[in-house]
């Protein structure tokens, strides 16, 4: 909240202001959603995500009706072992929010973006979108910007079944 000026008190003030509305408008929609994003603390220590924006963070998703091509998750281990000077966990786990069966990618800490750059390069060549370089310039990579390239995929492969039958 420093970053971006903000009192903590006035924060949480809005956040009661705006209650109502949420569980009007916004609670509803999330049984029907492609995605539902929940950001805790980090289990590293709360400090780290005002210091350094690293925090928890699960991504929830059905049963995906369509993908054109597998997607993998690479991690690459010399560079996790060598390179990595940070925590990091990552999780995959079912769950049932608002009855609906859904898995959800749990992402702590922060990598390296050598680490995981195969995935960049694999959902470039897969879609034709091109370059994606979502952590450019970024020292290390934290759950919130991994989530940010799953839901890029997510968004992408969403576009392309639509525009192409046969891949549904």
């Amino acid at each position: 909240m420093k970053k971006r000026n903000y009192d903590k008190n006035e924060v949480l003030d809005e956040i009661i202001r705006r209650e109502p509305d949420y569980i009007q408008y916004v609670l509803p929609q999330r049984a029907r959603a492609d995605s539902v994003i929940q950001i805790n603390y980090s289990s590293y220590g709360k400090e780290e995500g005002e210091k350094r924006n690293v925090y928890r963070v699960m991504l929830s998703m059905p049963e995906q009706e369509y993908c054109f091509e597998d997607i993998e998750l690479n991690i690459d281990l010399c560079d996790l072992f060598k390179k990595s000077s940070h925590d990091f966990s990552l999780a995959c786990t079912s769950h049932s929010p608002d009855s609906r069966k859904m898995r959800a990618l749990v992402v702590d800490g922060e990598l390296m973006p050598d680490t995981i750059h195969k995935i960049e390069r694999q959902i470039e060549y897969q879609t034709g979108v091109a370059p994606i370089n979502i952590f450019r310039n970024q020292e290390h990579i934290t759950g919130t910007d991994l989530v940010r390239l799953v839901l890029s995929w997510q968004i992408i492969n969403g576009r392309i079944a639509l525009s192409n039958p046969s891949y549904r």
